[in-house]
């Protein structure tokens, strides 16, 4: 409360402030440049006339129903905020919160509006169910199934071979690959 004496007709004026929590902050931008973190930047433009001193960022995978995880971040830490520990690939939903010296609002109501981003791709891991049928003499077909872990979406594959009895015993011996995009090749011209 502030009180402040008027210089002429004995006036006086009372300025009265309250403070409290702040109110609902927005999670302006959710971005990812790496498989395993979210870049995020909040604004809380009502702090409850006090400073704020810290943000709480919850996330979840989309569709399920509890908030599994939170940060907590420094209100005197530049923004952008970075999560961390996330999954590839991944849809997750977030929402912040603020507090000051009085702590936070309470309740759902106090967080921001759900914000939905999906985190970068990465390296896909193995196929799995490899097989090779040979088919004659200087052909094989080679397939297997998707990664069980595509982190993303696989753009190709690449199948390595290599004449084996001259891995060894020669210098000259090649490794050779083909590149394919779908989860099967046709290795041809090996030879008997």
């Amino acid at each position: 409360n502030t009180i402040e004496a008027g210089a002429r007709s004995g006036q006086a004026t009372v300025e009265i402030r309250i403070e409290g929590p702040p109110q609902k902050c927005t999670l302006l931008s959710a971005n990812s440049y790496d498989a395993s973190e979210l870049n995020i930047t909040l604004n809380c433009p009502e702090d409850g006339n006090s400073s704020i001193t810290e943000y709480k960022v919850e996330y979840r995978v989309a569709g399920t129903s509890d908030w599994t995880s939170q940060q907590t971040f420094n209100a005197a830490n530049l923004q952008p905020y970075t999560l961390i520990g996330l999954h590839a690939y991944t849809l997750y939903e977030l929402r912040a919160t603020a507090a000051n010296k009085y702590g936070y609002e309470s309740g759902d109501m106090a967080f921001s509006a759900v914000t939905r981003v999906t985190t970068a791709q990465d390296a896909p891991g193995p196929p799995s169910r490899a097989r090779a049928l040979m088919i004659g003499p200087h052909w094989v077909v080679v397939s297997w199934s998707p990664p069980s872990q595509p982190n993303g979406h696989p753009s190709y594959y690449l199948v390595y071979y290599q004449r084996v009895e001259f891995r060894q015993a020669r210098d000259d011996s090649v490794t050779r690959a083909v590149n394919v995009t779908g989860t099967s090749a046709n290795v041809t011209m090996l030879c008997p």
